[in-house]
């Protein structure tokens, strides 16, 4: 079973792309850190979110946003410039949980509201966690 869960910091605003067939795609860096003091390492991985959680989430995940992520981790093999082979360590993201500002600074999220209707009830607009 390949599955990562960890509380970290956003490292960079996600950007939204969209695939041929029009998937969206909101990809951003997240810090990892462990270990204290001297001994601090700080793990680099990045970070795809797919589909409309991807547009909806992506406004919200800005460089120092603390979130709690879980997902499927892969190394992904590619060609630098000069034609050596380096991998990428990335995350395929299935779940986040917003957890506040690095500073501190809460983040406000609004509620979902329980909507009870018995005929053709959507929840597709509503925030996916």
């Amino acid at each position: 079973m390949n599955v990562l869960n960890a509380i970290g910091n956003v490292g960079k605003d996600a950007e939204i792309r969209h695939t041929a067939g029009g998937d969206a795609i909101a990809q951003f860096s997240f810090a990892l850190t462990s270990g204290y003091g001297d001994k601090q390492v700080t793990t680099w991985l990045n970070c795809n979110l797919w589909g409309k959680r991807a547009e909806t989430l992506a406004p919200m995940l800005l460089k120092g946003t603390r979130i709690g992520i879980t997902g499927e981790l892969t190394n992904r093999p590619y060609q630098d410039k000069s034609g050596n082979e380096k991998y990428s360590l990335e995350l395929r993201v299935s779940d986040i949980t917003l957890l506040g500002k690095k500073d501190g600074e809460s983040v406000s999220v609004q509620p979902k509201t329980s909507k009870t209707n018995d005929n053709n009830f959507d929840d597709s607009d509503s925030i996916p966690f």
